[in-house]
């Protein structure tokens, strides 16, 4: 969830494409890494009970005004399209594309 008008909100508005990254390892030549591309867009309030009920932290932040809190945040979906794999720790390096 994220509040609607912020610079996270504004830039899924505008450019909803994204990639998201992430690697495991000691090192460069010692890691695997994970790519997945897709596509991010504004899904209202879909999920927002769900989100609230597992992550119970929010309630603590938005204590006091949870209602209104609601209004303003807004779900953002992720829908990925394609995704790859890197393992750089074996030779040759092992790479494999898919898709969702």
């Amino acid at each position: 969830m994220t509040k609607k008008g912020n610079d996270l909100y504004n830039c899924i508005e505008h450019a909803p494409e994204l990639v998201i990254t992430a690697s495991k390892g000691n090192g460069t030549m010692d890691s695997v890494g994970i790519a997945i591309n897709g596509k991010a867009y504004n899904a209202d309030h879909k999920y927002q009970e769900k989100i609230l009920a597992k992550n119970l932290y929010l309630n603590q932040i938005y204590a006091g005004h949870l209602e209104e809190a609601k209004e303003y945040m807004h779900t953002i979906e992720i829908m990925p399209e394609v995704g790859s794999i890197y393992d750089i720790r074996i030779k040759p390096i092992y790479q494999r594309k898919f898709e969702f």
